[in-house]
Parts: C-alpha cells; sequence; structure tokens
C-alpha cells in the first residue's frame, strides 16, 4: 500500500516558494513516516525565514534621495529676497575684489567649527587670484577679531556675529590655498561659538543666494 503527505504552502505569498512535500510510504515501513513527519516543521520554518528575509530587504530603501531634495528644498525657502541678494552683491563688490557672479561660495557646518569656501566657476587666473587675496586677508582679520568688512556687506545685526566677534582666541581661524579658489577654516571646542558660527553660515547662505553653494 502507498500513501502520500502533502504539505501547501502556508505563507501565503503567491510566489513559487511553495514547499511541497510528497513522500512515499510503502507498507510494512512506519518508521519512515515518522521521520518524514518530523522533518516537516524543519522545512516550513526555513522556508518562512527566507520568505521574511526577502520581504525585508525589499521594503528597505535607500532616501539619500530624498533627503537631499528636503535639504535643497530647504535652502531655497531659506533664500533672502531677491532685492536683498541684489543689494549683498552690490556691496560685495567693492569689499571682495571678485566677480560674483563668477564665483561660487560654500558654507559647511562641522561640528567643532566650519569651512568658507570661495572658488571661480571659470578658473579665470585673475579672478583666483582675488579670490586668494581675500580669504586670506579675512582669514588674519578674523583670527584677530576684525570682522568689519562682513558688517560692511551684511550689517551689524547678522545672526551670530556678535558672538563671533567676542569669540578671539576662542575660535582658530585658518586660510588655505585650493584649486581655483581658496578656503577658510574655523575651529572652536566651544558649543556656543560653534552654534553662531552655524547661524552666521545660514545667514552668509541666506543672503548670498544665487552665488552661494547649499
Amino acid at each position: 500500500m502507498i500513501g502520500y503527505i502533502v504539505v501547501h504552502d502556508f505563507n501565503h505569498t503567491g510566489s513559487s516558494n511553495v514547499a511541497l512535500v510528497i513522500h512515499q510510504v510503502t507498507k510494512g515501513n512506519p518508521m519512515s513516516l515518522v521521520k518524514h513527519l518530523l522533518a516537516i516543521p524543519m522545512a516550513l520554518a526555513a522556508t518562512g525565514a527566507a520568505t521574511v528575509e526577502r520581504s525585508c530587504a525589499q521594503r528597505v530603501q535607500p532616501t539619500d534621495h530624498a533627503s537631499h531634495d528636503h535639504r535643497a528644498h530647504k535652502a531655497e525657502m531659506q533664500r533672502a529676497s531677491p532685492e536683498r541678494q541684489a543689494e549683498i552683491a552690490r556691496r560685495s563688490g567693492p569689499v571682495m575684489g571678485f566677480d560674483l557672479d563668477r564665483t561660487l561660495h560654500t558654507f559647511a557646518p562641522k561640528r567643532d567649527g566650519g569651512v568658507l569656501t570661495v572658488t571661480s566657476r571659470d578658473g579665470d587666473a585673475r579672478q583666483v587670484e582675488s579670490v586668494r587675496g581675500h580669504l586670506e586677508y579675512q582669514a588674519k582679520a578674523f583670527s584677530g577679531g576684525d570682522w568689519a568688512n562682513p558688517v560692511q556687506i551684511h550689517g551689524a545685526d547678522m545672526p551670530g556675529l556678535a558672538e563671533l566677534m567676542a569669540a578671539r582666541g576662542k575660535l582658530t581661524v585658518t586660510y588655505r590655498p585650493i584649486a581655483r579658489g581658496g578656503k577658510i577654516t574655523f575651529v572652536t571646542a566651544n558649543t556656543k561659538i560653534n552654534a553662531a558660527l552655524h547661524q552666521w553660515f545660514e545667514a552668509q547662505n541666506s543672503d548670498h543666494g544665487k552665488h552661494a553653494g547649499h
């Protein structure tokens, strides 16, 4: 006599991953039937675990693009009005000595300070030289507590500026030339000064608008 044991798919995935077990049992050998019955739960458990693992992997999707879009949208919303940006550009020319339309400002906050970078968009040698000269001068001025140029361009009520003007000795400022321009690095262990620097960076981004990278 021949018997059959059929185990159907209980995970309801609808896939081809159906655990179908058919065992042939001959009369007079009941121990064979017992062995196969004991093996069935293990087979089902393995199938279910594999299905859960695949399902979880499918649900985990990277969100880098969404985060980037959110940051870009937030930066756009925080930009100053076109009139304010135009006024800042007008004031910046005589102070900085280079063409804002041909350069790019970036302000990168860090856990212990931040980095201000200015680069020439087209690599023009005169623009690059002007950018480097301005940044080297500003780094020395900032180190000595002189923030007169930002005041002249953005105003004395710029967020974070008062704290930075009083941060001499607690804020290290260094300049370094880079390809197509230069950068100023700010380093501090003081959390309040660090927060003020980040506020100042945000205000710079807002005021410079299209001339600043985000």
